[in-house]
């Protein structure tokens, strides 16, 4: 089921979700895929975080995308998105100290992927594939998240702002999940 943190609904302008899915996964799968490293597309945000003194080495994340093979559990986690269409799944690996501007999505491979116009509805979840650790938090439209189970889901459409940062002695490895609202 999802629900808007703040006031128990989904907002029409913003969407905070947070729900819980059963970990069906073995997490080894994940963590010997072959993560690419990357940084937020927007090199004005990433400037900015830069000329304020953050490292540039911080400011990144490793990622996996299809086409690559997935591990088979995917399956069971894409099916637990009934109301998503033209979805798109990628692994997130955050080693410790890494972590993002604060941002909004930008969406420009997905939405040429899928043939999208640029006013269409996305929205992002991701799938926490572990427990959190100490130090591990999200932040989704001012609110913070730094404790999670394995199974843990946080989602935002595409105009919030959201960040992760790794504080940890621990990698954070989630599965992410783009979509946008299915009209069946």
């Amino acid at each position: 089921m999802l629900w808007c943190i703040k006031t128990g609904k989904v907002d029409k302008k913003k969407m905070t979700t947070h729900f819980n899915i059963e970990p069906n996964w073995n997490i080894d799968e994940y963590k010997s895929l072959n993560f690419k490293l990357d940084k937020h597309k927007n090199d004005v945000d990433n400037q900015h975080y830069i000329d304020a003194g953050h490292p540039k080495d911080a400011l990144t994340l490793y990622n996996y995308f299809e086409p690559n093979p997935m591990p088979a559990s995917i399956d069971y986690v894409v099916a637990q998105f009934t109301h998503l269409e033209n979805i798109s799944v990628a692994v997130n690996l955050m080693k410790p100290g890494q972590y993002l501007p604060i941002h909004i999505d930008l969406y420009g491979a997905y939405k040429s992927y899928h043939n999208l116009p640029e006013n269409i509805g996305i929205c992002r979840y991701l799938v926490m594939l572990e427990d959190s650790q100490p130090g591990q938090m999200l932040y989704v439209n001012d609110l913070v998240y730094n404790k999670w189970r394995a199974g843990g889901v946080f989602g935002w459409r595409n105009n919030d702002v959201h960040t992760f940062y790794n504080l940890s002695t621990e990698n954070r490895y989630a599965v992410q999940i783009t979509g946008t609202y299915s009209h069946r």
